[in-house]
């Protein structure tokens, strides 16, 4: 049996907008995700011009650090150190905080700043949680600091 409800206009038009605001945000995070997906892809392809332009449209930290290693990936470091920058300002998550510091380092070796970029992979060699790119980040500064002289190693400080 089904039963006929009447609703004023007033109340179908609230309805029906709030319908409409619903599927919107459901519609919106799943082109974000969809979009996100596209990125990797193009990134895991090694089309990181492409990648970055997608991860670009992209509002999350997750993009961000994606767009900031496909700028890094493009030896665009300067462009690459802004968006890492940015991620750990604002990362969502220690595991993305942690690749962005990581991938900051390496920027920031390219563009011969030695001491900023020791300052990150020491951080890393001091973090409670052995992840991958915490136990790679701890190995070259260690072989870093290996290489260098005392007196190089007081002008990186």
């Amino acid at each position: 049996m089904m039963t006929i409800i009447k609703v004023s206009p007033g109340a179908y038009r609230l309805l029906c907008g709030c319908i409409m605001l619903l599927s919107g945000l459901f519609f919106s995070s799943i082109s974000h995700a969809q979009s996100f997906d596209e990125g990797l892809q193009l990134y895991q392809q090694g089309d990181f011009r492409q990648a970055a332009e997608v991860f670009n449209e992209v509002d999350s930290p997750e993009a961000l650090l994606f767009a900031g290693k496909s700028y890094f990936s493009l030896g665009e470091y300067l462009k690459a150190q802004t968006y890492l920058t940015e991620v750990r300002n604002n990362a969502g998550s220690q595991n993305v905080y942690l690749e962005a510091t990581y991938t900051l380092a390496l920027s920031q070796f390219q563009l011969k700043q030695f001491g900023e970029a020791l300052e990150h992979l020491h951080e890393l060699s001091q973090e409670e949680i052995k992840t991958q790119i915490v136990t790679d980040g701890a190995r070259l500064y260690k072989s870093i600091l290996d290489f260098l002289t005392l007196n190089q190693r007081r002008e990186a400080f």
